[in-house]
């Protein structure tokens, strides 16, 4: 951590002084990791360069993740930059040199009724876009239990039944009939009744002509 202080205060200091703009040299106090009962003094310039950096680092991921996509050329509308991201001084002009011809603009809550002034800042922009999307009756696409995207109109997928009865039968049916081999038994029996018959006879015929000699 660049500015070895607790996160919960390292927060405080993003919120409080986070500006992309030319930093002051101010010298603001910041508590010590591990002794928070002690305090450094860190200068604007150091927090700015590390906040500075750390958005830079996340628009060039995003940038590079569209391109990647190939759906560049189909982003006609730009780049919106929501949430408390957004409020940064300097964001969209940083926003703009990252991401070359795409057209990049700022959003925050659309103005309607029912809306607590907290919840008109920039920072909830993005709640409330899902929740005006979602509601919308131009959202025909949902995701379902197995986390697949469907049409909300399309009917999921029934498990195909099986019949567990007409299985066991067909395991229990041999695959070939009794009725099927026994045909082949009897050939078989046969055929070696018809060799012994034969070795019967050449064995009677050859007793006989050596009893010639």
């Amino acid at each position: 951590m660049a500015l070895h202080t607790p996160l919960s205060d390292a927060d405080r200091v993003k919120l409080t002084y986070g500006s992309l703009l030319t930093p002051s040299n101010e010298l603001i106090e910041l508590p010590v990791i591990g002794d928070e009962n002690s305090t450094h003094e860190a200068s604007l310039e150091v927090i700015h360069n590390v906040i500075f950096a750390r958005v830079e680092e996340t628009l060039m991921i995003l940038a590079q993740f569209i391109e990647k996509s190939g759906l560049k050329d189909q982003l006609g509308a730009g780049i919106v930059l929501t949430g408390g991201f957004s409020k940064m001084d300097g964001i969209r002009d940083l926003a703009i040199a990252t991401f070359g011809s795409l057209p990049v603009r700022l959003a925050k809550p659309r103005e309607m009724d029912g809306l607590f002034d907290t919840l008109r800042d920039a920072e909830y922009s993005s709640v409330i876009g899902l929740i005006i999307y979602a509601a919308a009756p131009y959202t025909p696409y949902e995701i379902d239990v197995n986390k697949r995207v469907r049409h909300a109109n399309e009917q999921p997928i029934e498990n195909e039944k099986i019949d567990l009865f007409e299985t066991t039968e067909n395991l229990n049916t041999p695959a070939i009939s009794e009725d099927e081999k026994s045909p082949k038994m009897i050939n078989i029996e046969a055929e070696q009744s018809k060799k012994s018959d034969e070795a019967g006879s050449f064995s009677k015929f050859w007793n006989w002509a050596t009893q010639l000699f």
